[in-house]
Protein backbone atom coordinates (compact mmCIF):
# COMPACT_ATOMS: atom_id res chain seq x y z
CA UNK A 1 0.00 0.00 0.00
CA UNK A 2 0.87 3.55 -0.99
CA UNK A 3 2.03 6.38 1.34
CA UNK A 4 -1.37 7.93 2.84
CA UNK A 5 -1.62 11.46 0.79
CA UNK A 6 -2.68 15.04 2.22
CA UNK A 7 -5.63 16.02 0.51
CA UNK A 8 -6.05 20.17 0.41
CA UNK A 9 -9.03 21.48 1.33
CA UNK A 10 -9.46 23.08 -2.39
CA UNK A 11 -8.40 22.90 -5.97
CA UNK A 12 -8.33 25.53 -8.18
CA UNK A 13 -10.58 24.92 -10.64
CA UNK A 14 -7.83 25.25 -13.69
CA UNK A 15 -5.94 22.68 -11.78
CA UNK A 16 -8.69 20.39 -12.47
CA UNK A 17 -9.06 20.91 -15.82
CA UNK A 18 -6.13 19.22 -16.60
CA UNK A 19 -6.00 16.11 -18.04
CA UNK A 20 -3.62 13.30 -18.24
CA UNK A 21 -1.21 13.46 -21.39
CA UNK A 22 -2.65 10.31 -22.68
CA UNK A 23 -6.18 11.01 -21.92
CA UNK A 24 -7.74 12.69 -25.48
CA UNK A 25 -11.58 14.08 -24.78
CA UNK A 26 -11.95 14.65 -28.36
CA UNK A 27 -11.15 11.48 -29.53
CA UNK A 28 -13.10 9.64 -27.13
CA UNK A 29 -16.21 11.73 -28.16
CA UNK A 30 -15.68 11.24 -31.56
CA UNK A 31 -15.34 7.20 -31.21
CA UNK A 32 -18.31 7.36 -29.62
CA UNK A 33 -20.02 9.31 -31.92
CA UNK A 34 -19.10 6.95 -34.47
CA UNK A 35 -20.02 3.78 -32.35
CA UNK A 36 -23.50 5.21 -31.19
CA UNK A 37 -24.71 7.04 -34.29
CA UNK A 38 -28.13 8.75 -34.23
CA UNK A 39 -28.18 12.00 -32.35
CA UNK A 40 -25.10 11.28 -31.02
CA UNK A 41 -23.33 11.07 -34.62
CA UNK A 42 -25.79 14.17 -35.88
CA UNK A 43 -24.47 16.73 -33.06
CA UNK A 44 -21.25 16.25 -34.56
CA UNK A 45 -22.02 15.73 -38.02
CA UNK A 46 -19.12 18.80 -38.80
CA UNK A 47 -16.26 16.09 -37.07
CA UNK A 48 -16.98 13.90 -40.05
CA UNK A 49 -18.72 14.91 -43.15
CA UNK A 50 -15.76 16.39 -45.58
CA UNK A 51 -16.96 20.16 -46.70
CA UNK A 52 -15.62 20.65 -50.17
CA UNK A 53 -13.77 22.86 -51.82
CA UNK A 54 -16.67 24.45 -53.31
CA UNK A 55 -18.40 25.12 -50.24
CA UNK A 56 -15.10 26.12 -48.43
CA UNK A 57 -16.23 29.81 -48.76
CA UNK A 58 -15.46 32.78 -46.38
CA UNK A 59 -18.46 34.81 -47.34
CA UNK A 60 -21.57 33.77 -49.33
CA UNK A 61 -24.72 31.96 -47.61
CA UNK A 62 -25.36 30.20 -50.93
CA UNK A 63 -22.43 28.03 -50.94
CA UNK A 64 -22.78 27.58 -47.03
CA UNK A 65 -26.23 26.21 -47.87
CA UNK A 66 -24.69 23.48 -49.96
CA UNK A 67 -23.17 22.19 -47.23
CA UNK A 68 -25.78 22.47 -44.92
CA UNK A 69 -28.27 20.55 -47.40
CA UNK A 70 -25.58 17.88 -47.79
CA UNK A 71 -25.93 17.70 -44.21
CA UNK A 72 -29.44 17.04 -44.00
CA UNK A 73 -29.23 15.00 -46.93
CA UNK A 74 -26.57 12.44 -45.44
CA UNK A 75 -27.26 9.25 -43.81
CA UNK A 76 -24.84 7.78 -41.43
CA UNK A 77 -25.16 3.59 -40.52
CA UNK A 78 -23.48 2.82 -37.67
CA UNK A 79 -21.29 -0.28 -39.44
CA UNK A 80 -18.57 -0.11 -36.65
CA UNK A 81 -20.87 -1.10 -34.26
CA UNK A 82 -22.42 -3.99 -35.51
CA UNK A 83 -18.85 -4.84 -36.28
CA UNK A 84 -17.09 -3.98 -32.92
CA UNK A 85 -20.52 -5.84 -30.99
CA UNK A 86 -20.12 -8.75 -33.00
CA UNK A 87 -16.40 -9.00 -31.78
CA UNK A 88 -17.51 -8.56 -28.07
CA UNK A 89 -20.02 -10.97 -28.64
CA UNK A 90 -17.61 -13.34 -30.08
CA UNK A 91 -15.05 -13.09 -27.31
CA UNK A 92 -17.80 -14.35 -24.91
CA UNK A 93 -18.97 -17.30 -26.93
CA UNK A 94 -18.54 -18.84 -23.22
CA UNK A 95 -19.61 -15.96 -20.33
CA UNK A 96 -17.01 -15.63 -17.83
CA UNK A 97 -18.42 -16.51 -14.03
CA UNK A 98 -16.65 -16.88 -11.13
CA UNK A 99 -15.97 -19.81 -8.95
CA UNK A 100 -15.29 -20.63 -5.24
CA UNK A 101 -13.92 -23.91 -4.07
CA UNK A 102 -15.08 -23.50 -0.37
CA UNK A 103 -18.66 -23.52 -0.08
CA UNK A 104 -19.01 -21.71 2.96
CA UNK A 105 -17.43 -19.16 1.26
CA UNK A 106 -19.41 -19.70 -2.19
CA UNK A 107 -22.82 -17.80 -1.97
CA UNK A 108 -21.12 -14.51 -2.33
CA UNK A 109 -18.98 -15.34 -5.38
CA UNK A 110 -22.08 -17.00 -6.99
CA UNK A 111 -23.39 -13.67 -6.40
CA UNK A 112 -21.75 -11.54 -8.31
CA UNK A 113 -22.42 -13.38 -11.25
CA UNK A 114 -25.86 -12.86 -11.42
CA UNK A 115 -25.85 -9.39 -9.73
CA UNK A 116 -22.37 -8.00 -9.57
CA UNK A 117 -22.87 -4.47 -9.13
CA UNK A 118 -26.01 -4.43 -6.84
CA UNK A 119 -27.93 -2.66 -9.75
CA UNK A 120 -28.63 -6.24 -11.17
CA UNK A 121 -26.01 -6.47 -13.86
CA UNK A 122 -24.47 -9.82 -13.89
CA UNK A 123 -20.61 -10.27 -14.15
CA UNK A 124 -20.74 -11.09 -18.06
CA UNK A 125 -22.02 -8.04 -18.18
CA UNK A 126 -20.10 -5.73 -16.79
CA UNK A 127 -16.95 -7.51 -18.80
CA UNK A 128 -18.61 -7.04 -22.15
CA UNK A 129 -19.08 -3.40 -21.27
CA UNK A 130 -15.46 -2.86 -20.03
CA UNK A 131 -14.53 -4.31 -23.73
CA UNK A 132 -16.48 -2.52 -25.44
CA UNK A 133 -14.33 0.22 -24.00
CA UNK A 134 -11.51 -1.02 -24.07
CA UNK A 135 -12.15 -1.67 -28.03
CA UNK A 136 -13.65 1.87 -28.64
CA UNK A 137 -11.32 4.13 -26.20
CA UNK A 138 -8.12 1.56 -25.67
CA UNK A 139 -9.28 1.68 -22.04
CA UNK A 140 -11.24 0.62 -19.33
CA UNK A 141 -11.56 0.16 -15.67
CA UNK A 142 -13.32 -2.13 -13.24
CA UNK A 143 -13.82 -0.61 -9.71
CA UNK A 144 -14.66 -2.14 -6.80
CA UNK A 145 -16.79 -0.16 -4.34
CA UNK A 146 -17.82 -1.89 -0.79
CA UNK A 147 -20.74 -1.60 1.52
CA UNK A 148 -20.64 1.30 4.44
CA UNK A 149 -21.39 -0.67 7.41
CA UNK A 150 -20.35 0.09 11.27
CA UNK A 151 -18.38 -2.87 12.49
CA UNK A 152 -15.97 -3.87 15.67
CA UNK A 153 -14.34 -6.76 14.39
CA UNK A 154 -13.87 -8.36 10.73
CA UNK A 155 -16.13 -11.14 11.95
CA UNK A 156 -19.33 -8.75 12.38
CA UNK A 157 -18.42 -6.84 9.16
CA UNK A 158 -18.46 -10.01 7.44
CA UNK A 159 -21.62 -10.93 8.62
CA UNK A 160 -23.16 -7.26 7.97
CA UNK A 161 -22.27 -7.41 4.31
CA UNK A 162 -19.68 -4.82 4.96
CA UNK A 163 -17.05 -7.36 3.20
CA UNK A 164 -19.86 -8.08 0.15
CA UNK A 165 -17.88 -5.94 -2.06
CA UNK A 166 -19.05 -5.21 -5.76
CA UNK A 167 -18.02 -4.40 -8.99
CA UNK A 168 -18.61 -1.94 -11.48
CA UNK A 169 -16.73 -0.26 -14.76
CA UNK A 170 -15.98 3.38 -15.21
CA UNK A 171 -15.96 4.37 -18.29
CA UNK A 172 -12.80 5.66 -19.92
CA UNK A 173 -13.93 9.48 -20.43
CA UNK A 174 -14.59 9.89 -16.78
CA UNK A 175 -10.91 8.62 -15.82
CA UNK A 176 -8.77 12.03 -17.04
CA UNK A 177 -5.85 11.67 -14.99
CA UNK A 178 -4.05 9.10 -13.22
CA UNK A 179 -0.23 8.17 -11.89
CA UNK A 180 1.93 5.31 -12.50
CA UNK A 181 4.64 3.93 -10.21
CA UNK A 182 8.11 2.70 -11.64
CA UNK A 183 6.96 -0.42 -12.67
CA UNK A 184 3.37 0.85 -14.56
CA UNK A 185 0.92 -0.04 -12.31
CA UNK A 186 -1.71 2.82 -11.38
CA UNK A 187 -0.79 4.46 -8.33
CA UNK A 188 -4.05 6.89 -8.17
CA UNK A 189 -6.70 7.52 -10.88
CA UNK A 190 -9.37 10.73 -10.63
CA UNK A 191 -12.98 10.27 -12.27
CA UNK A 192 -15.04 13.30 -13.07
CA UNK A 193 -18.64 12.94 -13.09
CA UNK A 194 -21.34 15.64 -13.94
CA UNK A 195 -25.16 15.49 -12.89
CA UNK A 196 -27.51 18.29 -12.77
CA UNK A 197 -28.59 20.31 -9.89
CA UNK A 198 -32.19 19.89 -8.91
CA UNK A 199 -33.44 23.67 -7.94
CA UNK A 200 -35.63 24.24 -5.20
CA UNK A 201 -38.85 24.04 -7.42
CA UNK A 202 -37.70 20.10 -8.79
CA UNK A 203 -40.27 20.84 -11.23
CA UNK A 204 -37.90 23.37 -13.00
CA UNK A 205 -35.69 22.67 -15.53
CA UNK A 206 -31.91 22.60 -13.97
CA UNK A 207 -29.83 25.07 -14.51
CA UNK A 208 -26.64 24.25 -12.38
CA UNK A 209 -24.28 21.33 -12.71
CA UNK A 210 -22.37 19.83 -9.77
CA UNK A 211 -19.11 18.66 -11.04
CA UNK A 212 -17.53 15.91 -8.98
CA UNK A 213 -13.58 14.71 -8.68
CA UNK A 214 -13.08 11.64 -7.12
CA UNK A 215 -9.27 10.99 -6.60
CA UNK A 216 -8.85 7.41 -5.73
CA UNK A 217 -5.99 5.69 -4.09
CA UNK A 218 -5.48 2.20 -1.89
CA UNK A 219 -7.75 2.23 0.98
CA UNK A 220 -9.68 5.61 0.72
CA UNK A 221 -10.82 8.47 -1.55
CA UNK A 222 -11.27 11.87 -1.65
CA UNK A 223 -14.38 13.88 -3.14
CA UNK A 224 -13.84 17.32 -4.55
CA UNK A 225 -16.88 19.40 -5.84
CA UNK A 226 -17.54 22.40 -7.74
CA UNK A 227 -21.27 23.87 -8.84
CA UNK A 228 -20.87 25.36 -12.75
CA UNK A 229 -23.67 26.89 -15.18
CA UNK A 230 -24.18 25.12 -18.55
CA UNK A 231 -21.59 27.41 -19.69
CA UNK A 232 -18.97 26.32 -17.39
CA UNK A 233 -19.18 29.54 -14.94
CA UNK A 234 -19.31 29.40 -11.27
CA UNK A 235 -22.81 30.77 -10.03
CA UNK A 236 -20.47 32.81 -7.31
CA UNK A 237 -16.74 33.57 -7.09
CA UNK A 238 -14.56 34.15 -4.03
CA UNK A 239 -13.23 37.25 -2.78
CA UNK A 240 -10.42 37.09 -5.11
CA UNK A 241 -11.90 36.11 -8.12
CA UNK A 242 -10.70 32.44 -7.93
CA UNK A 243 -12.73 29.34 -8.76
CA UNK A 244 -11.80 26.21 -6.75
CA UNK A 245 -13.09 22.89 -5.64
CA UNK A 246 -13.93 22.25 -2.10
CA UNK A 247 -13.06 19.08 -0.55
CA UNK A 248 -16.55 17.27 0.50
CA UNK A 249 -14.93 14.19 2.39
CA UNK A 250 -12.00 11.82 2.69
CA UNK A 251 -13.36 8.13 3.20
CA UNK A 252 -11.29 4.72 3.91
CA UNK A 253 -12.60 1.57 3.19
CA UNK A 254 -9.74 -0.46 3.92
CA UNK A 255 -9.30 -2.34 0.77
CA UNK A 256 -5.80 -3.87 0.70
CA UNK A 257 -5.17 -1.77 -2.83
CA UNK A 258 -5.76 0.05 -5.68
CA UNK A 259 -9.72 -0.65 -6.56
CA UNK A 260 -9.29 0.56 -9.62
CA UNK A 261 -8.51 -2.26 -12.44
CA UNK A 262 -7.66 -1.26 -15.78
CA UNK A 263 -7.97 -2.92 -18.98
CA UNK A 264 -5.98 -1.49 -21.72
CA UNK A 265 -6.02 -3.07 -25.38
CA UNK A 266 -2.43 -4.81 -26.61
CA UNK A 267 -0.41 -3.40 -29.77
CA UNK A 268 -2.28 -2.92 -32.34
CA UNK A 269 -5.39 -3.96 -30.92
CA UNK A 270 -7.57 -0.70 -30.64
CA UNK A 271 -9.90 -1.28 -32.93
CA UNK A 272 -11.52 2.20 -32.96
CA UNK A 273 -8.66 3.91 -33.59
CA UNK A 274 -7.64 1.82 -36.96
CA UNK A 275 -11.21 1.65 -38.29
CA UNK A 276 -11.98 5.41 -38.00
CA UNK A 277 -10.96 6.72 -41.09
CA UNK A 278 -12.14 3.86 -43.21
CA UNK A 279 -15.81 4.70 -41.30
CA UNK A 280 -14.98 8.45 -41.83
CA UNK A 281 -14.72 7.67 -45.65
CA UNK A 282 -17.57 5.38 -46.00
CA UNK A 283 -20.01 8.18 -44.61
CA UNK A 284 -18.55 10.48 -46.93
CA UNK A 285 -19.07 8.10 -49.77
CA UNK A 286 -22.59 6.97 -48.73
CA UNK A 287 -23.35 10.93 -48.47
CA UNK A 288 -21.86 12.14 -52.16
CA UNK A 289 -24.43 8.96 -53.25
CA UNK A 290 -27.24 10.35 -51.72
CA UNK A 291 -26.79 14.14 -52.77
CA UNK A 292 -26.57 12.40 -56.32
CA UNK A 293 -29.50 10.20 -56.03
CA UNK A 294 -31.67 13.54 -54.55
CA UNK A 295 -29.84 15.56 -57.77
CA UNK A 296 -30.39 13.16 -59.98
CA UNK A 297 -34.22 12.81 -59.28
CA UNK A 298 -34.71 16.30 -60.26
CA UNK A 299 -34.51 17.71 -63.97
CA UNK A 300 -33.08 20.73 -64.91
CA UNK A 301 -33.73 23.18 -67.64
CA UNK A 302 -30.64 23.39 -70.28
CA UNK A 303 -31.12 26.03 -72.87
CA UNK A 304 -28.46 26.17 -75.83
CA UNK A 305 -28.40 29.87 -77.02
CA UNK A 306 -26.71 31.24 -80.00
CA UNK A 307 -25.31 33.90 -77.71
CA UNK A 308 -26.33 34.92 -74.04
CA UNK A 309 -27.67 38.39 -74.58
CA UNK A 310 -31.32 36.87 -76.04
CA UNK A 311 -34.33 39.00 -76.26
CA UNK A 312 -37.90 39.01 -75.95
CA UNK A 313 -38.34 37.46 -72.20
CA UNK A 314 -41.50 37.88 -70.86
CA UNK A 315 -41.98 37.60 -67.11
CA UNK A 316 -45.54 36.04 -65.78
CA UNK A 317 -45.56 36.82 -61.80
CA UNK A 318 -43.23 34.04 -60.85
CA UNK A 319 -43.14 31.84 -64.43
CA UNK A 320 -40.57 32.79 -67.11
CA UNK A 321 -40.96 32.62 -70.69
CA UNK A 322 -38.07 33.02 -72.89
CA UNK A 323 -38.83 32.57 -77.32
CA UNK A 324 -35.88 30.76 -79.11
CA UNK A 325 -34.88 30.82 -82.34
CA UNK A 326 -35.39 27.78 -84.69
CA UNK A 327 -31.98 26.91 -84.21
CA UNK A 328 -31.24 27.05 -80.53
CA UNK A 329 -33.33 24.00 -78.25
CA UNK A 330 -34.14 23.65 -74.74
CA UNK A 331 -34.56 20.24 -72.80
CA UNK A 332 -34.57 19.15 -69.34
CA UNK A 333 -31.79 16.61 -68.27
CA UNK A 334 -30.71 14.54 -65.12
CA UNK A 335 -27.14 13.34 -63.86
CA UNK A 336 -26.34 10.58 -65.95
CA UNK A 337 -26.67 7.52 -63.77
CA UNK A 338 -23.32 6.08 -65.01
CA UNK A 339 -21.44 8.08 -61.65
CA UNK A 340 -23.71 6.37 -59.50
CA UNK A 341 -21.64 2.98 -60.17
CA UNK A 342 -18.28 4.64 -60.02
CA UNK A 343 -19.70 6.04 -56.36
CA UNK A 344 -21.34 2.72 -55.23
CA UNK A 345 -18.24 0.98 -56.49
CA UNK A 346 -16.41 2.50 -54.15
CA UNK A 347 -18.52 2.58 -51.20
CA UNK A 348 -18.77 -1.20 -51.53
CA UNK A 349 -14.43 -1.00 -51.91
CA UNK A 350 -14.52 0.79 -48.37
CA UNK A 351 -17.51 -1.63 -47.13
CA UNK A 352 -14.55 -4.20 -47.64
CA UNK A 353 -12.02 -2.23 -46.26
CA UNK A 354 -13.55 -2.76 -42.74
CA UNK A 355 -13.31 -6.01 -43.06
CA UNK A 356 -9.95 -5.56 -44.29
CA UNK A 357 -8.90 -4.14 -40.80
CA UNK A 358 -10.38 -7.12 -38.68
CA UNK A 359 -8.46 -9.30 -41.15
CA UNK A 360 -4.70 -7.59 -40.39
CA UNK A 361 -5.63 -7.01 -37.02
CA UNK A 362 -6.50 -11.18 -36.54
CA UNK A 363 -2.95 -11.60 -38.51
CA UNK A 364 -0.94 -9.81 -36.36
CA UNK A 365 -2.53 -11.82 -33.07
CA UNK A 366 -1.74 -14.89 -34.89
CA UNK A 367 2.27 -13.36 -35.26
CA UNK A 368 5.01 -15.40 -33.16
CA UNK A 369 4.98 -13.24 -30.81
CA UNK A 370 1.55 -13.02 -30.14
CA UNK A 371 1.18 -16.30 -29.85
CA UNK A 372 3.61 -17.06 -27.68
CA UNK A 373 1.53 -16.11 -25.10
CA UNK A 374 -0.99 -18.44 -26.07
CA UNK A 375 -1.38 -21.92 -24.35
CA UNK A 376 0.69 -24.81 -25.82
CA UNK A 377 -2.76 -26.45 -27.11
CA UNK A 378 -3.73 -23.33 -29.06
CA UNK A 379 -0.01 -22.70 -30.98
CA UNK A 380 -0.54 -26.17 -31.67
CA UNK A 381 -3.55 -26.11 -33.18
CA UNK A 382 -3.54 -24.67 -36.82
CA UNK A 383 -7.10 -22.48 -35.63
CA UNK A 384 -8.39 -19.78 -37.68
CA UNK A 385 -6.56 -16.60 -37.16
CA UNK A 386 -9.70 -14.65 -35.70
CA UNK A 387 -9.62 -16.89 -32.82
CA UNK A 388 -6.12 -16.17 -31.90
CA UNK A 389 -7.18 -12.60 -32.14
CA UNK A 390 -10.71 -12.90 -30.08
CA UNK A 391 -8.36 -14.11 -27.07
CA UNK A 392 -5.80 -12.05 -27.53
CA UNK A 393 -9.14 -9.30 -26.84
CA UNK A 394 -10.02 -11.45 -23.49
CA UNK A 395 -6.61 -11.25 -21.78
CA UNK A 396 -6.69 -7.92 -20.59
CA UNK A 397 -10.13 -8.23 -19.50
CA UNK A 398 -9.30 -12.03 -18.28
CA UNK A 399 -5.63 -10.51 -16.30
CA UNK A 400 -7.64 -8.04 -14.80
CA UNK A 401 -10.61 -9.56 -13.46
CA UNK A 402 -8.20 -12.43 -12.13
CA UNK A 403 -6.84 -9.44 -10.19
CA UNK A 404 -9.52 -8.40 -8.70
CA UNK A 405 -11.52 -11.29 -7.46
CA UNK A 406 -8.06 -12.04 -5.84
CA UNK A 407 -7.63 -8.61 -3.90
CA UNK A 408 -11.37 -9.17 -2.74
CA UNK A 409 -10.91 -12.38 -1.67
CA UNK A 410 -7.81 -10.77 0.77
CA UNK A 411 -9.91 -8.49 1.20
CA UNK A 412 -12.30 -10.60 3.28
CA UNK A 413 -10.12 -12.84 4.99
CA UNK A 414 -9.90 -15.90 2.29
CA UNK A 415 -7.26 -17.74 0.71
CA UNK A 416 -6.94 -16.03 -3.10
CA UNK A 417 -6.16 -19.52 -4.41
CA UNK A 418 -9.66 -20.66 -3.74
CA UNK A 419 -11.33 -18.08 -6.12
CA UNK A 420 -10.89 -18.57 -10.20
CA UNK A 421 -12.65 -17.26 -12.96
CA UNK A 422 -14.34 -19.66 -15.85
CA UNK A 423 -14.88 -18.84 -19.20
CA UNK A 424 -12.94 -17.44 -21.81
CA UNK A 425 -11.86 -20.24 -23.42
CA UNK A 426 -13.92 -20.73 -26.47
CA UNK A 427 -13.32 -18.87 -29.44
CA UNK A 428 -14.94 -20.22 -32.09
CA UNK A 429 -15.47 -17.02 -34.88
CA UNK A 430 -13.33 -17.70 -38.16
CA UNK A 431 -12.51 -14.70 -40.69
CA UNK A 432 -15.21 -15.82 -42.73
CA UNK A 433 -17.94 -15.26 -40.32
CA UNK A 434 -16.45 -11.75 -40.02
CA UNK A 435 -16.54 -11.06 -43.65
CA UNK A 436 -19.98 -12.17 -43.96
CA UNK A 437 -20.88 -10.29 -40.97
CA UNK A 438 -19.68 -7.04 -42.29
CA UNK A 439 -21.02 -8.20 -46.04
CA UNK A 440 -18.23 -5.45 -47.56
CA UNK A 441 -17.51 -8.01 -50.46
CA UNK A 442 -21.10 -9.55 -51.56
CA UNK A 443 -20.63 -8.19 -54.94
CA UNK A 444 -24.05 -7.49 -54.89
CA UNK A 445 -24.75 -4.61 -57.65
CA UNK A 446 -28.26 -4.52 -57.35
CA UNK A 447 -28.68 -1.84 -54.60
CA UNK A 448 -29.37 1.39 -56.54
CA UNK A 449 -31.79 -0.86 -59.45
CA UNK A 450 -30.26 -2.41 -62.34
CA UNK A 451 -30.07 0.47 -64.82
CA UNK A 452 -28.16 3.01 -62.10
CA UNK A 453 -26.08 -0.37 -61.03
CA UNK A 454 -24.98 -1.15 -64.63
CA UNK A 455 -24.58 2.61 -65.69
CA UNK A 456 -26.28 1.38 -69.05
CA UNK A 457 -29.34 4.23 -69.14
CA UNK A 458 -28.34 7.56 -70.09
CA UNK A 459 -26.02 8.71 -72.07
CA UNK A 460 -23.41 11.89 -72.39
CA UNK A 461 -20.72 13.21 -70.29
CA UNK A 462 -20.87 14.64 -66.92
CA UNK A 463 -18.68 15.75 -64.31
CA UNK A 464 -18.94 15.01 -60.36
CA UNK A 465 -17.18 16.15 -57.80
CA UNK A 466 -16.69 13.42 -54.98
Amino acid sequence: MSAQPTFPTTIPHDALKATHAEYDGASLVRHEALYLGGKAFAERIDDFLVRRKSEESQNGNALHDQYAQRKRRAHYVARAAGLIDWLVAAVFCRPPRVVCSVEENAKYWDSLNIDADGLGHPLAHLCREVLLQMLLHRRGYFCVSCPDVAANSLGEQLAAGGLDARIRVLPAASVDDWQRDEDGSLEWVRVHSITPERPENFFDAPSIMRHTWRFIFDGLHADYELKLDKSGNPPERSADGTVSAMCTGVDGDGFPSLPVYEVVAPRGMHIMDRIEPVAIALFNRDATIAKYLDDGALQVLVLRLEDTTHGGVVILKDITAIGIKSTESAEFLSIKPHFYKGLRDDAERLRAGLYEVVQAMAMSAASLPQAGRLSGAAVSEMRDPLNVLLESLSWPVHEALTRLVRDVAAFRGEEPDTVTIEGFDRFEATLADAQQQIGGTSGKTDSLGPDLADGESGDGDGTSEN
